[in-house]
């Protein structure tokens, strides 16, 4: 309600820096298809800097299904997370940045929609649903086949959970951390 979503949408959520080498253009371009593929579907973006994107969304005709919460407070995450059905991490390989983006939504148990790179494979496994192109396109059909089936979604989302738990825990990290 606090985001003038609708009880029973589906939400795609990105959250973090809106700037290039974070594959934001790349989710920006995703949006209107994703949009125009399924009526039942809100985005949610949550992150700084808006005028980094802020012209892009201008006159659109669909921005009544886009939330945007910025500044994002660290606070506020934990929320947007459970109000959210698929989380995107668009950013392409060879950035050289971990992903604590990622890490957020499988703990939020989330499928997470990216690009097919080794990073996001290590991290993600079968909990991923991996763009089959680097592109606004791509990202668009990947999070398409998860907003229409909604045991590929669960599917996903546990498997996510599960490894985060298993894999990159505080606990996890210590005992590696010790050793």
């Amino acid at each position: 309600k606090r985001y003038d979503i609708p009880s029973g949408a589906l939400v795609v959520t990105y959250t973090g820096a809106l700037i290039q080498n974070k594959g934001i253009r790349h989710f920006l371009s995703a949006i209107p298809l994703i949009l125009a593929g399924h009526p039942e579907v809100y985005v949610v973006i949550a992150g700084f800097p808006w005028n980094e994107v802020q012209d892009f969304f201008q006159n659109k005709p669909w921005l009544s299904r886009v939330q945007v919460i910025t500044p994002l407070s660290y606070f506020l995450l934990p929320e947007i997370l459970h109000m959210s059905d698929v989380g995107i991490d668009p950013k392409e390989t060879g950035v050289g940045q971990a992903s604590g983006k990622m890490l957020h939504y499988m703990g939020a148990g989330l499928p997470v929609v990216c690009f097919d790179t080794p990073n996001n494979r290590e991290y993600l496994a079968e909990g991923g649903e991996y763009a089959h192109e680097v592109s606004g396109k791509g990202l668009a059909d990947a999070t398409l086949r998860l907003l229409r089936d909604g045991e590929l979604r669960k599917r996903k989302g546990a498997a996510n959970q599960k490894r985060a738990a298993e894999k990159f825990s505080w606990d996890t990290s210590a005992s590696k951390l010790e050793e």
